[in-house]
């Protein structure tokens, strides 16, 4: 009885499945390096399981332990927390002992004497200027000037100014207006007008009392110079009544000299000054 011819057997194939195991040994250690990472295995005993594995594998050993979680502590030491301020901290800190200033500029005791030397100028050109009118118009009875430390100071008679019993300027004072506004806008100055009446009572409906009427006249007087040009903001109107009299009328017996003492009392005062109005009151 004939046998049935054997299959051929298939030639050997060497060692070509070396080369799979050597892939699944790879992936499974990087697996356990992988699991160690996420782990706290004692170091020792990982490089005795790491270098029996090399030896089976093929590798170099380590010949010294991993230092991983070392070198994770050492930088966690190396970290500076930083310091957790609450809001209500921040307002009640202290302030440091020395703080430095901005360095301001002060001018010098020479640009500040060259300042006032043309403010003095200044004022005396305004000064010779209305001096000038006043000798033209020959009003030297009625219009006195003077110079002093706040400015140029112009004293108009009430007379000059106001008829009486009027709040409606007159041909002269308006015509005194329109000079001081010629020169006052060539000049970047303030200027005060001062209402003030006699210690004669005023009782009227229109005026209750010197108080109305003083400051209605130097109001009178501000709108004219504002139509003359003088720019609102540089202008203050100021009634004072009978409070500031330059002449004291109660120690006057006789009758004509207490005239003549109120009509100077009665009179509208021009203050020309670069200074404050704060100071003038």
């Amino acid at each position: 009885m004939n046998r049935l011819p054997e299959m051929a057997r298939p030639a050997d194939e060497g060692d070509d499945w070396l080369v799979s195991f050597a892939d699944l040994v790879s992936i499974l250690l990087g697996f356990f390096v992988i699991m160690y990472s996420m782990s706290n295995p004692d170091k020792e005993k990982f490089t005795e399981v790491y270098n029996s594995m090399a030896n089976i594998v093929g590798v170099e050993q380590v010949q010294q332990p991993v230092v991983i979680e070392k070198e994770l502590a050492t930088a966690q030491e190396d970290l500076v927390p930083l310091p957790v301020t609450k809001p209500d901290e921040i307002l009640e800190e202290e302030l440091p002992e020395e703080v430095i200033e901005a360095e301001v500029l002060s001018p010098t005791d020479e640009e500040l004497s060259a300042a006032g030397e043309l403010e003095r100028l200044d004022y005396q050109i305004i000064f010779d200027q209305l001096s000038a009118y006043v000798a033209e118009r020959k009003l030297a009875q009625l219009i006195k000037l003077a110079l002093t430390d706040q400015g140029v100071e112009v004293t108009a008679q009430g007379e000059l100014v106001f008829e009486s019993g009027s709040i409606q300027l007159s041909q002269r004072a308006k015509r005194l207006v329109f000079r001081m506004g010629r020169v006052l806008n060539k000049m970047p100055y303030a200027v005060v007008v001062e209402g003030h009446t006699d210690d004669m009572p005023m009782n009227s409906s229109r005026f209750p009392s010197n108080w109305e009427l003083s400051s209605v006249r130097s109001s009178a007087v501000v709108r004219a110079l504002m139509i003359q040009g003088i720019a609102p903001a540089r202008l203050t109107a100021v009634g004072y009544a009978d409070t500031r009299a330059v002449v004291d009328v109660e120690t006057i017996d006789n009758d004509e000299q207490l005239v003549q003492a109120r009509e100077k009392n009665r009179r509208i005062v021009f203050m020309i000054t670069r200074a404050s109005r704060d100071i003038l009151y």
